[in-house]
């Protein structure tokens, strides 16, 4: 962000860093976060509600 000489906000930028998806009214969730733009192959996945590995891999399997 960048700010006036008063404190207001004069410009922002958006840059996408990923993207979300949901299941049943945020039931499941999937994110899949990319850590560098021009590096969309390197991607990092978050699954929820999971405690262990294993119900993560199942929770982002059923959301493709």
């Amino acid at each position: 962000m960048e700010f006036n000489a008063n404190g207001g906000i004069a410009a922002t930028k958006i840059e996408p860093l990923g993207q979300l998806y949901m299941k049943d009214y945020f039931e499941q969730i999937r994110i899949v976060v990319y850590p560098e733009i021009n590096q969309a192959e390197k991607k990092i996945y978050i699954a929820a509600p999971a405690t262990t590995l294993e119900v993560a891999n199942h929770i982002l399997k059923n959301m493709e």
